[in-house]
């Protein structure tokens, strides 16, 4: 009995922290380091396909205010694995006028290479499907839409 007399009181009298002050300790520690900088919000870049509207004029030339939109499109779909285009023709006359339909779309396909669209493709036949929109079925136009590179 005199043995475990003599463990308790040497137990008491070391200097052991309590667990609460033990804790404090800790904490204290670690509100002492200097904190590291938050990292900037993420750019968050959301990729529109299109469709983009190259409207043509009279006499199915491209109008020179399409441009911008021809921008647009190649600015909206830009990545990786992006950068490429199908691009159709649509007329409001009957019948085509193919040299035009051609024209048409040899002017986007060079305008979008020339603002680094990587691939621009045309469907077989040219030929958009009918448009659901009544105001483009009454305008020839060339319709851009961004497709994914695999």
């Amino acid at each position: 009995m005199k043995i475990f007399q003599t463990c308790i009181a040497l137990l008491v009298a070391l200097p052991i922290p309590s667990g609460f002050a033990w804790m404090t300790a800790k904490l204290n520690s670690f509100q002492q380091r200097p904190l590291l900088p938050t990292p900037p919000p993420a750019v968050i870049y959301d990729p529109q396909p299109g469709p983009f509207i190259i409207r043509l004029d009279e006499s199915d030339n491209i109008a020179d205010n399409q441009n911008g939109v021809i921008e647009t499109a190649v600015k909206s779909w830009s990545g990786p694995t992006l950068q490429a285009f199908m691009i159709c023709f649509r007329s409001h006359r009957q019948p085509i006028n193919w040299s035009a339909a051609s024209r048409a779309l040899r002017t986007v396909a060079l305008e979008l290479r020339a603002r680094e669209a990587v691939v621009v493709l045309t469907p077989n036949g040219t030929l958009c499907r009918p448009s659901s929109n009544p105001e483009l079925a009454r305008v020839s136009h060339v319709e851009i839409m961004g497709v994914v590179r695999i």
